[in-house]
């Protein structure tokens, strides 16, 4: 439960860019886009149990990259590693501020956005399928938020996912 309180509160100091403090005693830092570019921020919030700090990679293909094209039918995978083995953590999107939907929490994630680390704290089954968002239909346009908790541990990264159509 103490994971699903993080979550809470991690959501509610989006808009300050800090989240109070970790189990560990340190606080969580979001760096903001800067002007349009997205960018993928490499954030920890400490060490977990084992020592191990929290890392999610975005990529397409065996290439390091934040960017979703509908226009190819690209899907993101995730190459994470810290996490706790075998635990829990619950992926949180935001819309872009640009859409329809202003910001709001992107609701179409599988299993509603939580997942299960595997037995080395990696996130092998973890995806962004820009082409089937709401209604099955593609996500709109724009640079989404996205926030990664390991529900064990209390770590968080924050990044950003840039969707494109060309």
């Amino acid at each position: 439960m103490r994971g699903y309180l993080l979550v809470f509160v991690l959501v509610a100091a989006m808009a300050t860019g800090t989240a109070g403090a970790s189990s560990a005693g340190k606080s969580l830092h979001f760096t903001p886009v800067k002007g349009k570019q997205a960018i993928t921020v490499a954030g920890t919030a400490g060490a977990n149990s084992a020592g191990k700090s929290l890392h999610f990679t975005l990529v397409k293909g065996k290439q390091a990259s934040n960017v979703c094209n509908i226009a190819t039918g690209d899907v993101l995978k995730a190459n994470g590693s810290g996490f706790a083995p075998n635990g829990q953590f619950v992926t949180i999107p935001f819309y872009p501020t640009s859409s329809r939907f202003h910001g709001g929490i992107y609701t179409y994630l599988q299993n509603h956005g939580v997942g299960q680390a595997s037995a080395t704290g990696t996130t092998p089954r973890w995806s962004w399928n820009c082409t089937k968002g709401a209604d099955n239909r593609p996500d709109p346009v724009g640079t989404y938020r996205l926030i990664i908790v390991d529900v064990q541990t209390a770590q968080a990264w924050g990044g950003y996912i840039k969707v494109i159509n060309k």
